[in-house]
């Protein structure tokens, strides 16, 4: 038997339990007691990167030693929670039952905590600098007659309820896949502000460690991490001195949506980056619970890494005869140190490809302001465009990160924490070609 329960149904029962006292129809009242959640997340991020080449070539791990004009560099910062999901499984003589609750709470309760200075007690075990511990009081009520129980938990600085976030689920089992929500809006720019509970990190049981283990006794308690939901992409690129160019390329003749285009240069094969973007990245149905293993979502997005994507006030009709809007692909003039060695930085939650296990990340690049559809009206961009329907330019040169699951810390065949991935863009003599010669697709041989 499987029962699904918001918290503010246990407040109506034992109000309506109380109503009715004193009559000889009375259900049996069932006696709830408060349960203290103590709650934690990692302040200092990531720690150890993967390091990826691009295509699935190994990886040039100098290239992040090197003094870039413009790199960010590896600091940053982060927005504290000022939400918290909590979802406790209660099991009882062969029934389950499962309570949401939402928490909307003061993100300047938060705490960083050290193993020298960990105020309220809990932690001890885990203790250690970059933990931050909220301070205020989180709890939920469960029945006093019980037998075993667990909780994920979830926290955001932005409400996960304003992007399609599922809460209702069939049976507490599907609690890892069924909590899913919408990356859209503002979300798509604080996925590195979401934590989760991963739904197959172990405790020294072997059990999940959301378990409760003393969930039978008289004063049940949980003191739990989160980690980061979300995959960190930090994405490198460097042009050869002698790959360097400066001039925009020009048109000399189309052939409309084939692969014709005559593009030329005074420079030849010299290149700068105009516009760099990770696309398809999945948006819908992402597992809260279980993003290192997500392989079914719907519709796609993508984040600029390097220029920007501007609506041009136009419209075509693309090949389902549907009006679509025109964008082209600029550099605005702050963009330009990053136009030869740069770096960026996004968080996503990738797809996984079931055959091989391995994760892609794909990259469209773009160079020397070759881009799609007509100017903007407005030309702060200061960009001349060269096409305007789709066709090659729109894919530009594809490229992806591949993060091989052999190379990710597993249980259960899934990794357990999302990884920081560090991915390489070297271009040489050697390849520059493929940047010239663009392609409509990746080379996706390796792929599945």
């Amino acid at each position: 038997m499987f029962t699904y329960i918001r918290y503010t149904l246990y407040v109506a029962m034992a109000l309506v339990m109380a109503a009715c006292s004193g009559h000889d129809d009375t259900p049996e009242e069932v006696e709830m007691i408060e349960m203290p959640v103590n709650i934690a997340i990692p302040s200092d991020g990531f720690s150890s990167p993967v390091d990826v080449g691009m295509n699935g070539e190994p990886a040039e791990g100098g290239l992040t030693r090197a003094a870039v004009p413009g790199d960010p560099g590896t600091v940053e910062t982060f927005e504290l929670p000022r939400y918290i999901y909590l979802f406790l499984v209660t099991e009882n003589q062969g029934t389950s039952e499962v309570t949401y609750r939402k928490f909307g709470i003061n993100p300047q309760e938060w705490k960083l905590s050290t193993s020298a200075d960990n105020e309220n007690d809990h932690f001890s075990a885990e203790a250690r600098d970059g933990l931050y511990v909220y301070q205020g009081h989180l709890s939920l009520f469960v029945p006093r007659e019980r037998e075993k129980g667990r909780v994920y938990v979830a926290a955001c600085n932005v409400d996960l309820e304003a992007y399609s976030l599922n809460t209702n689920v069939t049976s507490a089992d599907k609690i890892p896949e069924e909590v899913t929500f919408t990356c859209d809006g503002e979300l798509r720019n604080n996925m590195k502000n979401l934590y989760s509970t991963p739904y197959n990190l172990k405790n020294k049981n072997g059990d999940y460690y959301g378990t409760i283990e003393d969930f039978a006794g008289n004063v049940p308690h949980l003191d739990i991490v989160l980690y980061h939901t979300a995959t960190k992409f930090d994405v490198q690129w460097q042009i050869d001195e002698d790959c360097q160019g400066v001039k925009e390329w020009v048109q000399v003749a189309k052939d409309n949506n084939g692969d014709s285009d005559n593009m030329c240069s005074e420079e030849g094969d010299k290149v700068f980056f105009s516009y760099i973007e990770a696309c398809n990245i999945p948006k819908d149905g992402c597992p809260l619970f279980m993003p290192m293993n997500f392989t079914a979502g719907t519709g796609t997005f993508g984040l600029a890494l390097h220029g920007k994507e501007v609506a041009t006030g136009g419209t075509h009709i693309d090949n389902e005869n549907k009006e679509r809007t025109d964008y082209c692909q600029v550099m605005p003039k702050d963009s330009k140190g990053q136009q030869y060695n740069g770096r960026s930085v996004i968080y996503a939650i990738p797809q996984r490809y079931t055959n091989s296990g391995d994760y892609f990340l794909t990259l469209r690049l773009l160079v020397n302001n070759y881009t799609t559809a007509s100017s903007p009206k407005s030309t702060d961009a200061g960009y001349k465009v060269l096409l305007r329907q789709e066709d090659h330019a729109t894919a530009g040169h594809h490229a992806y990160i591949r993060i091989k699951d052999e190379d990710l810390a597993t249980s259960d065949g899934s990794p357990v924490f999302t990884p920081w991935v560090r991915a390489f863009i070297h271009v040489t003599k050697d390849n520059v070609g493929k940047l010239v010669k663009f392609n409509k697709e990746a080379d996706y041989s390796a792929m599945p």
